[in-house]
């Protein structure tokens, strides 16, 4: 994929302050279904600085931004494999 449309994820916190951007997120797949839950799914390496930031219990946001789509995903962190 070219450079320009490469999907950027960045964490947020409950209180929406920005943590960072997940520098080595890979393979990122999102769904855009209306009005239904949807699902991010991406992968990331295991030495990435954000990594122990993305508890699920800790209530974090997940936004992907890419300039091929026109609006930002956003959702909670729900899980991790």
């Amino acid at each position: 994929m070219p450079a320009a449309i490469v999907a950027r994820v960045t964490l947020y916190d409950s209180a929406l302050k920005k943590i960072g951007r997940v520098s080595t997120a890979a393979r990122i797949n999102r769904s855009y279904v209306l009005d239904e839950p949807g699902n991010l799914d991406f992968l990331v390496d295991a030495d990435e600085r954000l990594l122990s930031s993305m508890s699920p219990i800790e209530g974090r946001l997940a936004v992907v931004e890419s300039d091929y789509y026109p609006h930002p995903w956003a959702g909670k962190i729900t899980a991790l494999r």
